[in-house]
Parts: structure tokens; sequence; C-alpha cells
């Protein structure tokens, strides 16, 4: 294929990879996880193999309850036995390292071609659920779940202060550039290695829990290829041959738009970018209007008949003409039907 970059190689494509990622503090003269120890010289497979897969985020994060609550135990023998099985929990727990694919649109962002670098700018943030609280706070409170903590020097949008790697994506020409991104944009995916560290951040309005990384790599789920991986990844991702969407490994999607799927309870990402695409051009008209360059954050909300409804600016853009203005240009997309209730999302567009 040809993508010149500079920095990481791996499977034919160069990458300029810039790793930010915040590492959690070690309790005092207790040794590190085995993951932790092996990050510097282990592969991505490597630390993945030391973790477990974590399947849904709010049970799989909840935090062990607290010793306190074991006086509610009936006699002073069970109260004994709680107290002893929570502080093992709450001290062995945080040690074992977790892996999961995050679904959060707001985890991978591409830009618009650029043709100074006749590429695409890939960034990747440490979003596991940057979209939507998650009861996983101290007594249950609903709390975003993140990888690292917001830096508080940013002041743009939370991914790009959560930004763990920022990356340049260059081609031999325009059409094989074209033909990358036909080929991936909707398959992108970022996997964490984490520790379950739960510790607490605040950002303005937002609170979260931060995880700490342990390792991180995006990569395409119907063909396997790894674009970005800290620490570096040896081999493709095993990708399962009934994966939906996917013709099989080694093949790209054959269906983008999931039209027709029966009991559809949501809009799939493609889904989404499609209809992005299509109000991209009202939306970069603002900046011809304002001339405000940067990275807009439109917050949708889309209901079931596809009809969208609302739809506002987030980040340094919000509240000024030009975040109304996109917001305003957003308004006309229009998506598939799907069951359920209302489907909210951040989708980021790039002025310039």
């Amino acid at each position: 294929m040809g993508i010149g970059i500079g920095g990481l190689l791996w499977g034919g494509v160069a990458l300029t990879n810039v790793l930010l990622g915040h590492a959690a503090p070690a309790a005092a003269q207790e040794p590190k996880p085995a993951a932790a120890q092996a990050q510097d010289e282990a592969s991505f497979e490597e630390l993945r193999r030391l973790a477990a897969p974590l399947g849904d985020l709010a049970t799989g994060l909840r935090a062990p309850e607290s010793v306190e609550s074991c006086d509610k135990e009936p006699s002073e023998r069970e109260q004994a036995r709680c107290r002893v099985v929570r502080r093992y929990l709450q001290k062995s727990l945080p040690r074992q390292p977790y892996r999961k694919i995050s679904e959060d649109p707001q985890a991978i962002a591409l830009s618009d071609y650029d043709g100074n670098i006749k590429g695409y700018h890939l960034a990747l943030a440490g979003c596991l659920s940057c979209s939507r609280p998650l009861p996983v706070g101290p007594g249950g409170e609903a709390r975003l779940v993140t990888v690292g903590i917001p830096d508080d020097s940013v002041k743009g949008s939370l991914p790009e202060a959560l930004s763990l790697s920022r990356n340049a994506v260059s081609f031999n020409d325009l059409p094989e550039a074209k033909q990358w991104l036909t080929n991936n944009k909707n398959d992108l995916r970022a996997e964490f290695v984490f520790l379950p560290v739960h510790e607490p951040w605040t950002r303005g309005k937002e609170q979260g829990v931060s995880l700490a990384k342990v390792g991180v790599r995006v990569f395409n789920r119907c063909t396997g290829e790894v674009f970005v991986s800290q620490p570096p990844s040896r081999r493709p991702v095993d990708v399962p041959k009934d994966t939906p969407g996917c013709d099989g490994p080694g093949t790209h999607r054959t269906n983008s738009t999931g039209e027709g799927d029966p009991g559809r309870r949501q809009l799939s990402r493609s889904e989404i970018a499609d209809a992005m695409d299509k109000i991209r051009g009202a939306v970069s008209a603002c900046y011809s209007q304002f001339h405000q360059r940067g990275k807009v954050d439109l917050a949708f909300v889309a209901s079931p008949t596809g009809v969208v409804q609302s739809v506002t600016a987030q980040g340094a853009f919000s509240g000024t003409p030009t975040g109304d203005c996109a917001a305003n240009a957003a308004k006309s997309a229009r998506f598939p039907p799907f069951e359920g209730q209302n489907q909210d999302f951040v989708y980021p567009f790039f002025l310039r």
C-alpha cells in the first residue's frame, strides 16, 4: 500500500506515534504488577495475554463495597470474615490487568484529507466511556470512564484532553488515500489494557474515573491490521470469521449501512459516519463564514425515526458563533430508522 510516515512500522504501515498516557502511581514499597513491569519490553500481545477480558464496563468496574458495610452482618464472626474478604478485594483487584475494546465514538478521530501530509491525522483518546456516564462511582454515582486523567492545560474537548497519541497517515497520492479511508474509517477500533485503579477526576462539570493505561492499540476489526500500538504489536489481530459486517479475516466490510437488519436497537458506527459524510460540506461552510479553525465536537440526539432531535457544540466551540453555525447545519442529518429509545453520541468535524 505504501503508507509513509516514519516511526513505528507494522505490516507495511509506518506511523508517527507520540504517546501521552498517564501512569498510575504505584503504592509505596509494593512491587509493580507483572503487566506494568513488562510494559517496556513486552509486545502488546504479551500484555494482552496477562489481562482478563472485561465485558460490561458498569458491572466489571463496580468498586468493592466498603469494609464498614460489614457491620450489617448478623454475627461478629461473619463481620470479621466479611472484612477480610473485602480488604483482600480492595487490595488485589486494582492489580489485575483487564482488556477492553472501546465502542465509544470519541476514542478514535480521523481528520479530513490534509494535502500537506497527503493523508489523514489519526487521534487516539483514552475514552472507554466519554459519551455516556456509567454507575462506577464510589456509591454507584454516574461517572465517565477514561484511561488516564484529562490534561488540565488542554482547553478543548474531553478527547483532546485525554490524548494518548497523534498520528499522521500518509500516502503516495489522493486515490490511494481515499481507498485507505474507504477500507478503514468505519472499522477502526481501540483496544486498551489497563489496571482498574479508580482514580477520580473532575473537569468543569464533567466527573470521571481514570484507569491506569498499560497498553493500547488501534486496529481494523475486519482485516486485523494494526495501525497504532504501544507497546508494539508483533502480528495482526486474530479476527473471528463471523465478525458482523465483515466477509472474514483479511477482507473489508461489505454492508456498511446495516439497513434491513431486523431488531437494530441503535445506530452503528458506519451508519453514523455515512450520515456525517453527507452534512460535512454544510458544517465545513461555517469556517468560510467565521474563519475559526479547529475541531468542533457536535453532540447529537437521534430519534428512532432517524430524525435529529438536537445538536449542540461542545468543547472550545461551545457557545461560539462557529459552534452554533455547525450545530444548526448538522440538524439536517438523517439516519436509518432503528428500534428502542433516542440515541446520543458525539461526532468531531475539523474546520479549516
